[in-house]
């Protein structure tokens, strides 16, 4: 829906750069040409002889002009109309009021042909919205599942700050749901917005979720909380029963609450065991309640990942030390690792569920348990942390960073740190060059290639040049060697110096992250967001490789989708490059798990997911349209709010603020000597002159 944009009005005239006196001489050369070559006796017959004589006339006479430099000039008169902008509400809450056949009528039927019509010499541009802003609609449909009207008036103000804008006129219910305060927009707009509101005002009865707010992950075996916030409004009853479930689990969860006043903001805590892998919905729900008006919003989900990806990391020492019970403190500050101690003794045998070992204080022990030696032969992450006992064969057979040669003595050194470590960045207190010193064996420490030294030793105020702490990286092996204990007098002198040790704790966890971490490279891999809202596609995309780990381009790859009844889809990938792709639309708000397999290559095992289709609607959740808001960003950008449908006010409204149409002219100039077809023309000329004299014989 839009208006012409400009008037245009056009001129040509042409201009030559000589005196116009020139053109009769021109024209007196032509026909004095003509007249010479073929006058009386001439053998032609006298319609052939004047037909010649046209032709040598206009050539003879254009060619004489063309030495004159005429020019066309072509002058266009452009008149621009300043622009008025209409903003239409495109969402479902514009059609759940009592006079949703009337919001219809007025914009599908009245406002176009007004627009078209418009006798306000203004150029009307229409635009609806809804969570988009979409340009020149032909008719408006109020399907759009959310409203973000700070969006589209900034969308508009941006893309027409350099324009001669008059004035926008906003036709909406007030109500949003996504975005920003539109006031705050509208106060920086540079034009005015005038309003009409729809809907009803009424302050409705209602009992309703307003937010659901969890972590999006947890692991296996915690509970974590799932908080609930409830608004209540002129409710004839003050008491509400609030239910949490979950279907795949069969966790039922409810609580009575009381609600005395007649506005009133509830929250309540659930905790939740997470008993079971995968993607799990939660929904909560305020059960039937007599009397409320808006039993759209009684019910809200939100989806948690639950992992069991906790990295196990085995801490192993030769005694017990203050320092086993610091790394273990501070590990339990990271929900996904967890450490068990043992002593060297007690070795537990099922080593290969471990993700990496700590060996604190074993550098006087000759040999280690053969499990152990066997886990770390075959490339199992090693933090090596050395006691202040000490013989050098079993840390030399380990290969995990450094060679030593170690003395009978011990030295008290300091920790300084190296500037050019960059495995991960360190927080702002963690400052061990300012902490007590640690108890380190004596002797010289060279480093393996793959090293990165981390800490270096320094003996009162001077840096040593030999590490003190290292880390390697080398073959997929990655490990890491403190040549000192007495980590726990670290996390106490942060303690002291902040009140907490939370730089200590942070630092801990990631050197064990690190350390944990494994790079895998699977045959088969299938990817998706974990998360996807109704409406949008959910897209897949796979790779598959052979036994040399080299992608294959043609494999036969397809994917199995069942919802939470137990109902199936399956799809066939499509080969792209790279990999394969795949999108699936139409698929409504639920859980779903998926079963992919690679149907040429039985070798390769099917993989198994799951992921939540999330409903994004947000238009049932209101129902009072709020024309103060309407008001307030009208006010706040100059302009008022105006009743629904009133156009004649618009009318004289605009037309009151006098901003006038501009006029700009545009000239074109076309040099007729350079054009091609006036040699043409010419070339036309003499071929017909040629023609002729050959036809008769005279040539």
């Amino acid at each position: 829906m839009s208006a012409a944009a400009c008037r245009c009005n056009a001129l040509m005239e042409l201009h030559l750069l000589s005196s116009p006196f020139w053109i009769p001489l021109c024209l007196a050369l032509g026909a004095a040409y003509a007249f010479i070559l073929y006058r009386q006796p001439s053998s032609f017959s006298t319609p052939v002889r004047r037909l010649l004589m046209a032709f040598r006339f206009l050539s003879v006479s254009l060619l004489a002009m063309l030495l004159l430099h005429p020019m066309l000039t072509w002058t266009q008169k452009i008149t621009e109309d300043p622009i008025l902008l209409i903003l239409v509400d495109d969402s479902e809450s514009m059609m759940a009021n009592p006079d949703s056949s009337q919001i219809r009528q007025f914009l599908n039927q009245d406002l176009q042909p007004w627009i078209k019509e418009n006798q306000t010499g203004y150029n009307i541009l229409a635009f609806a919205f809804s969570d988009v802003v979409k340009s020149n609609p032909d008719a408006f449909a109020f399907q759009g599942q959310s409203s973000n009207l700070s969006l589209a008036l900034e969308q508009l103000q941006t893309q027409f700050a350099n324009q001669r804008v008059a004035a926008g006129l906003l036709i909406s219910d007030g109500m949003f749901n996504q975005g920003n305060n539109p006031v705050f927009v509208a106060e920086n707009s540079p034009f005015p917005w005038f309003s009409m509101g729809c809907g009803d005002t009424t302050t409705l009865a209602d009992a309703g979720i307003i937010d659901l707010q969890a972590n999006p992950i947890a692991f296996l075996g915690n509970r974590f909380p799932i908080r609930i916030r409830m608004s209540v409004e002129l409710m004839p009853v003050q008491s509400f029963t609030l239910s949490l479930s979950n279907k795949k689990t069969n966790l039922r969860q409810s609580v009575q609450l009381s609600a005395p006043n007649p506005r009133q903001t509830l929250e309540h805590i659930f905790y939740v065991e997470a008993s079971s892998l995968g993607m799990q919905t939660f929904t909560a729900e305020l059960l039937p309640l007599t009397g409320d008006k808006i039993p759209a919003n009684n019910k809200a989900s939100i989806s948690i990942e639950v992992l069991d990806d906790r990295k196990k990391i085995a801490l192993i020492a030769a005694a017990p030390h203050p320092d086993i019970a610091a790394i273990t403190a501070a590990a339990e500050r990271s929900e996904d690792l967890q450490v068990e101690a043992f002593r060297l003794s007690q070795t537990p045998p099922n080593l290969e569920e471990f993700d990496a070992f700590i060996l604190h204080g074993l550098t006087a022990q000759n040999s280690i348990p053969p499990a152990l030696k066997t886990a770390l032969d075959q490339g199992v992450a090693c933090w090596w942390i050395s006691g202040s006992e000490h013989s050098s064969g079993l840390f030399a057979s380990l290969n995990l960073g450094l060679q030593t040669a170690f003395s009978a003595n011990s030295d008290l050194v300091f920790a300084s740190p190296s500037a050019g470590f960059t495995l991960f960045q360190t927080p702002a207190d963690w400052t061990p060059e300012t902490w007590p010193p640690l108890l380190a064996p004596f002797g010289n420490y060279t480093l393996q290639p793959g090293s990165t030294v981390f800490q270096y030793k320094k003996l009162g105020s001077v840096v040593s040049p030999q590490p003190l702490w290292v880390f390697r990286d080398l073959n997929g092996r990655r490990s890491s060697v403190l040549m000192g204990e007495g980590l726990w007098k670290w996390r106490i002198a942060l303690l002291k110096e902040n009140g907490n040790s939370k730089g200590f704790d942070e630092t801990i966890g990631m050197i064990l992250q690190w350390l944990s971490l494994k790079e895998e490279r699977r045959r088969f891999m299938v990817k998706t967001r974990k998360r996807h809202a109704e409406g949008s596609p959910v897209l897949f995309q796979a790779e598959v490789l052979d036994a040399a780990l080299q992608p294959v381009a043609d494999a036969n790859v397809s994917i199995k989708i069942t919802d939470e009844l137990g109902k199936q889809w399956n799809y066939p990938f499509q080969a792209g490059s790279p990999g394969y792709s795949l999108q699936v639309r139409g698929l409504a708000s639920g859980r779903y798990e998926y079963t992919a397999k690679v149907e040429s290559m039985n070798e390769i095992p099917e993989l198994r997911g799951s992921f939540v289709v999330e409903k994004t609607s947000l238009e049932g959740l209101q129902k009072q349209a709020n024309h103060t808001l309407l008001s307030d960003i009208s006010s706040s950008s100059g302009g008022r709010l105006l009743p629904f449908a009133d156009t004649q006010s618009l009318e004289s409204i605009v037309q009151d603020l006098e901003i006038p149409s501009i006029s700009r002219a545009v000239t074109d100039q076309f040099p007729i000597w350079k054009s091609l077809w006036p040699l043409v023309l010419l070339l036309v000329l003499l071929l017909g002159e040629w023609t002729l004299r050959k036809f008769y014989g005279r040539i």
